[in-house]
């Protein structure tokens, strides 16, 4: 999956190292990259960036102990040596460890900018000296990043695992049935829930599998493998889905190892899918 960027190793502790690193710079859903002779998508160093003053870089994490920064102010990099790259068309891309990068100083960005003002009384947010945190320096109110729990699995019958298509996303390839954990659930309840809203069916035994950060949407995926009660009359979710069908094994596409959604899959069509 698109986080396991190993032999990197990824740290969010936080504790600017003050020293060179790789710059990040967006511009509304693309982001700053060095023009390079293949397709690979490679970030520009804070030496090479135009200089920004220090108050507008915000660390963000390292990658093998290299820093990486967030560059808040408005610039215009060079078109001969950088190009903007869209944020929809890094998927599956290389290196994998610069595409987890980008993806998680996006997320993160985000945060940042729909958090100036404090919720409570509208005062200026600041930053925290000490954790990732805004602080408001009126009232105290304190905010960390959100981190929304969803779930995603991989409902099987004998040879079979039911596919969907979502309606009116960008994203057309095949998904399975996914969503957002509700206040008051517990995230197996959470399975059940969407299974039945997006495809009229009912799951019968759940078994966790792995889980996946996922920046696109803030979140943490849990995804898991379920059995169902009675494979017969689907009933696809028209406002979500437009189409969940059952799929045999050897007719699954090959994983690309971006996704867990692919790796579910994956794992499906090896037969290696957990025993119930």
């Amino acid at each position: 999956m698109f986080q396991d960027i190993q032999p990197h190793i990824y740290s969010n502790e936080f504790s600017d190292p003050e020293k060179d690193g790789y710059a990040l710079y967006f511009s509304g859903n693309s982001v700053c990259t060095c023009m390079t002779d293949d397709d690979s998508v490679v970030l520009p160093s804070t030496e090479q960036f135009p200089r920004s003053d220090t108050a507008d870089k915000v660390f963000l994490f390292t990658i093998d102990d290299v820093p990486y920064y967030w560059i808040t102010s408005e610039l215009k990099p060079d078109p001969a040596a950088f190009r903007f790259t869209s944020l929809d068309t890094i998927r599956g891309r290389r290196p994998k460890h610069m595409i987890f990068a980008i993806a998680t100083a996006n997320s993160l960005r985000s945060w940042y900018t729909g958090n100036k003002y404090c919720s409570s009384c509208r005062t200026p947010m600041e930053k925290s000296d000490y954790e990732r945190a805004l602080v408001c320096p009126y009232c105290g109110r304190t905010i960390y990043p959100t981190i929304s729990p969803a779930i995603i699995v991989g409902i099987i019958d004998g040879d079979r695992i039911l596919v969907t298509r979502y309606k009116d996303r960008p994203y057309r390839n095949l998904a399975l049935v996914a969503g957002f954990n509700e206040i008051g659930e517990s995230i197996e309840d959470t399975v059940r829930r969407e299974v039945h809203e997006e495809t009229g069916l009912t799951v019968d035994k759940i078994l966790f599998y792995k889980s996946q950060p996922w920046p696109q949407t803030n979140s943490l995926l849990m995804g898991f493998f379920a059995t169902v009660k009675s494979p017969d009359g689907i009933v696809i979710q028209e406002s979500e889905l437009s189409e969940a069908y059952w799929c045999r094994r050897e007719d699954l596409p090959e994983d690309n190892g971006f996704s867990l959604t692919g790796e579910i899959m994956q794992q499906f069509k090896e037969h290696k899918e957990p025993t119930f």
